[in-house]
C-alpha cells in the first residue's frame, strides 16, 4: 500500500494558498443522510478459498437481487454470479495459483450502489463443517493440514477430531473477526478422555483465538469452536486452520529502508523446513540464511524503486502473514534491551525495531539535537497487528520527563482512532535527550513488537474518507465526511476537493481548520478526534446520467513555505471493532434516483412455536412528499401465507410495529410493500422468517 506522498516544492511567487468554501445554491436540497438502497453483504460463506481453486460462495444480506457483478480490488481473483435474490447471492470465485494470500476486498456492484466486503485466500486444502458436530461423540474428523469453514449459531458448538503424533507441535488458528465475521470465537483443546488441555478466547487484537500446542503422546484429540458466552448467528462464520505447519508470530525487524539489504528474523513454530519467503505479491523473494524449529533468518534486498508503505511478508505454507513496512529512514534493530542506566545511542533520524519481551520492560535511547525545535517520537505497533499498546516519553539528560503520549486521542470505538502514539515535542535547547518506549500496562511478551521513529518534525498531514462506497442521489446535495489528520506539528489550514466527477455532478472545496473535532460519547462526555472532520458537498443534477466513478479526494496545504498535497484514502468500519484502510483508495460513487420510500425491517424474525406469531419494529422513511398514510401489505403469494397487522402510518412517522401470523408455519421469507393513496411507493428488503423449535433453538440453517 502506497503512502501516497506528494510534496510540491514552493515557488517564490506562491506566498500563500487560497482556501475557499463551497456556498450551497439557493435551491439546493441539503438533506439529512438518506437510508441506503445499495446492496449490503452481511455474511459470506465460505469466507475464502485456497490458491488455485474455484469456490462456490453464498453471500447473505439485503438489496442483493440487482447486483450485476462482483469486483475484486486486486488481480488474481475473478467471479461469476450463479443466482441471486434480495437476501442471498450465490457466486463462483476463481483464485489464481499466484494470488497473494490474505484478505482481499471485493465490491458488490448494482445500479443502486456498491458495497465492500472481504475474501480470504489461503494455502491449505479446505473442507466445510458437517453438522451434526455439536458434541465430542459427533466430532467431525479432519486430516491435517486442513482449513475448515464453519458457522457458529447462538448456543452452537463445533467439534473436530484429529490425530496428533508424539512430540508434534500443532497450531490452531481461527480467522473470524479479522475476516469481517461478527463471531467472537473461543477455541478449546481436549484429549480423548475429555480433559481440557488448552483454551483461548482473544489472542489477536480483534478477538480471534489462536492455540499452539505440543502433544506429548500420539493419539486422537478434539478441538472445539464456540462463541464467547455462547454467542453466534447465521452469518458468524469462521476459517479454522489446523496443522503441524509453519506459524509466524512476528518478525524483527518489521521495516526496511529502500535501496538497502536487511537481515531479519522470523519467530514462531515449525519454521525449520521453510524455503520460500516473499514480500507482497511476490515483489521480492527473500533469501533463507538459517532455519530452526522456532526461528528463521532471512535476507531481503529492497529495491530503490519499491513504493514506501505497508506490505505483507509471506512464508509459503504458513498460517499467518507478518506486516512489513518499507520506508526511507535509516533503520536500527535492538539486539539487547537498552536500559535506563545503559541507553542505546542513536543518531537522528532513525527507525528503531525492537521487542518488549518481558513484563515491565522499557527501552531507552539517547540522542543528541544540535538545535531546538519540534521533534517526533512515534511508535507503530497496534496498526501492524502487535498486541503492544505503546507509550512513548521524552526525558532530558538528567532523566526528568518532558513529554509523553499513549494515544493521540481518546477512543471509545465510535470514531476511527489512532491507537499508536505520535508525540510532537518542543525541545528548547540543544543537547542530549532520552526517548523511552514501554507498554501502557507494563505488559511484555515475545510478540510485543514495535517500530519506533525519532526524528526532527517535518509538518505533514494525511487524509481519510470514511466510506469506500457512496450512492449519490439525483437532485440533491450529498455530503461526504473526510478527516484530515495533522502530523509532526502541522498547524495550517488544509483544502479538500474532489476530482474525477461524472457528468452532471459538481463539488465544492472545503477547508479543514487546524482545530480538532469533538464529539459526545455515550454518557455525554466530550471526546476529541485526532484530526479535523469536514463534509464535502457534492451536488447531483436532477438529469445527471447514471454512472459509477472512482472519486479522487485531494487535500492541499502550505506551511513553512512548502506546499503539501495528499490524495485521500478510503476506510471502512470493521465489525464495529475498528477501522481499516481499503485496498483501493478511491471512493466508488453511484448516481441513482432517491427512493420514494425506504422500509428497513430486521433481516430475520422468529415465529413462536405455539402461536406461529411474530412482532417486530421497522424503520420508515418517506420521500414522496405525500400526505396520505402509508399502508403495509405483503407481496405476491405471501398474502396467502401471512396475516399481517399494522396500523396505517402517518407521513411523518419513522417507526412502525408489524405483527405477523403464519397460516402454514415454515421457514420462509416475505417482502413488505408500502402504498399511499393507491400508489406503490416501495418495498422492504427480504425478511427471512424461521420457526422457533420447541427447545428454543431456531430451526433451519440459512447461513450455510
Amino acid at each position: 500500500m502506497s503512502l501516497r506522498l506528494k510534496i510540491v516544492s514552493n515557488l517564490a511567487t506562491l506566498a500563500l494558498l487560497a482556501f475557499f468554501c463551497y456556498p450551497a445554491s439557493g435551491d439546493a436540497a441539503i438533506d439529512e443522510k438518506l437510508p441506503s438502497i445499495a446492496p449490503e453483504a452481511q455474511g459470506v460463506y465460505p469466507h475464502g478459498g485456497m490458491r488455485g481453486s474455484s469456490v462456490k460462495v453464498k453471500i447473505t444480506g439485503k438489496n442483493l437481487k440487482n447486483v450485476s457483478s462482483i469486483r475484486f480490488s486486486k488481480p488474481g481473483l475473478r467471479s461469476e454470479i450463479i443466482s441471486r435474490r434480495d437476501s442471498q447471492l450465490v457466486a463462483k470465485i476463481d483464485i489464481d495459483r499466484n494470488t497473494e494470500s490474505g484478505r482481499h476486498d471485493f465490491r458488490l456492484i448494482s445500479p443502486a450502489g456498491s458495497n465492500l466486503a472481504w475474501f480470504d485466500v489461503g494455502y491449505f486444502q479446505e473442507t466445510a463443517e458437517a453438522e451434526p458436530n455439536d458434541s465430542p461423540t459427533q466430532a467431525q474428523p479432519v486430516t491435517m493440514p486442513a482449513l475448515v469453514n464453519g458457522i457458529i449459531k447462538k448456543g452452537d458448538y463445533d467439534f473436530y477430531r484429529f490425530i496428533a503424533q508424539d512430540g508434534e507441535t500443532i497450531t490452531f488458528d481461527l480467522n473470524g473477526t479479522r475476516n469481517g465475521s461478527p463471531l467472537d470465537a473461543v477455541l478449546a483443546l481436549f484429549d480423548e478422555a475429555g480433559e481440557q488441555l488448552a483454551y483461548n478466547d482473544d489472542y489477536y487484537i480483534f478477538k480471534d483465538p489462536h492455540l499452539t500446542y505440543r502433544f506429548a503422546r500420539a493419539g486422537s484429540y478434539l478441538v472445539r469452536v464456540s462463541g464467547s458466552e455462547e454467542g453466534g448467528s447465521d452469518v458468524s462464520d469462521y476459517r479454522l486452520s489446523i496443522g503441524a505447519t509453519p506459524y509466524v508470530s512476528h518478525g524483527v525487524p518489521s521495516v526496511a529502508q529502500r535501496g538497502h539489504t536487511v537481515t531479519g528474523q522470523l519467530h514462531g513454530v515449525n519454521l525449520a523446513g521453510i524455503d520460500k519467503v516473499t514480500l507482497g505479491r511476490e515483489l521480492i523473494a527473500g533469501k533463507m540464511l538459517k532455519t530452526s524449529f522456532d526461528q528463521a533468518v532471512l535476507q531481503l534486498a529492497i529495491p530503490e524503486t519499491l513504493v514506501p508503505g505497508v506490505y505483507n511478508l509471506h512464508v509459503e505454507g504458513a498460517v499467518c502473514r507478518a506486516p512489513f513496512v518499507i520506508g526511507d529512514l535509516p533503520e536500527l534493530t535492538v539486539t539487547s534491551p537498552p536500559t535506563r542506566s545503559s541507553p542505546t545511542d542513536v543518531k537522528l533520524p532513525v527507525v528503531i525495531n525492537g521487542v518488549l519481551g518481558a513484563k515491565s520492560e522499557a527501552h531507552y535511547f539517547r540522542f543528541h539535537v544540535d538545535r531546538p525545535g519540534k521533534y517526533v517520537l512515534a511508535a507503530d505497533s497496534m496498526r501492524l497487528g502487535s498486541p503492544l499498546d505503546p507509550l512513548v516519553s521524552l526525558h532530558d539528560a538528567q532523566g526528568r520527563r518532558l513529554a509523553y503520549q499513549d494515544e493521540p486521542n481518546t477512543n471509545n470505538g465510535l470514531q476511527p482512532a489512532n491507537l499508536d502514539p505520535h508525540l510532537v515535542a518542543d525541545i528548547p535547547i540543544a543537547g542530549d535527550y532520552i526517548a523511552r518506549i514501554r507498554d501502557f500496562a507494563y505488559r511484555g511478551a515475545a510478540q510485543f513488537v514495535y517500530r519506533f521513529t525519532i526524528k526532527q518534525a517535518e509538518p505533514d498531514f494525511e487524509v481519510r474518507v470514511h466510506a469506500p462506497d457512496e450512492t449519490l442521489y439525483r437532485g440533491r446535495e450529498n455530503r461526504l465526511k473526510v478527516r484530515v489528520r495533522r502530523l509532526e506539528g502541522w498547524d495550517s489550514p488544509v483544502e479538500v476537493r474532489v476530482e474525477n466527477l461524472p457528468r452532471g455532478v459538481s463539488a465544492g472545496a472545503v477547508t479543514a481548520t487546524p482545530k480538532s473535532t469533538t464529539y459526545l460519547g455515550g454518557c455525554a462526555e466530550t471526546h476529541t478526534i485526532n484530526g479535523t472532520d469536514v463534509e464535502v458537498p457534492i451536488r447531483v443534477a436532477a438529469d445527471a446520467p447514471g454512472a459509477q466513478e472512482d472519486l479522487r479526494f485531494v487535500a492541499r496545504g502550505i506551511q513553512n513555505g512548502k506546499i503539501v498535497e495528499r490524495e485521500a484514502w478510503t476506510r471502512y468500519r470493521w465489525q464495529g471493532r475498528g477501522w481499516e484502510d481499503a485496498e483501493t483508495g478511491r471512493l466508488l460513487a453511484t448516481i441513482a434516483d432517491p427512493p420514494l420510500l425506504v422500509l428497513d425491517p430486521p433481516g430475520r424474525v422468529t415465529l413462536s412455536s405455539d402461536k406461529h406469531e411474530a412482532s417486530f419494529e421497522l424503520l420508515v422513511k418517506r420521500l414522496d412528499g405525500g400526505e396520505e398514510p402509508l399502508v403495509l401489505t405483503t407481496s405476491g403469494k405471501a398474502a396467502d401465507i401471512w396475516d399481517l397487522t399494522a396500523d396505517p402510518i402517518p407521513p411523518a412517522t419513522t417507526k412502525a410495529r408489524v405483527k405477523l401470523r403464519s397460516r402454514t408455519p415454515a421457514s420462509t421469507s416475505l417482502v413488505l410493500v408500502g402504498t399511499a393513496g393507491g400508489r406503490v411507493l416501495g418495498q422492504s428488503p427480504e425478511i427471512r422468517v424461521q420457526v422457533e423449535s420447541p427447545a428454543g433453538k431456531d430451526a433451519g440453517n440459512d447461513g450455510q
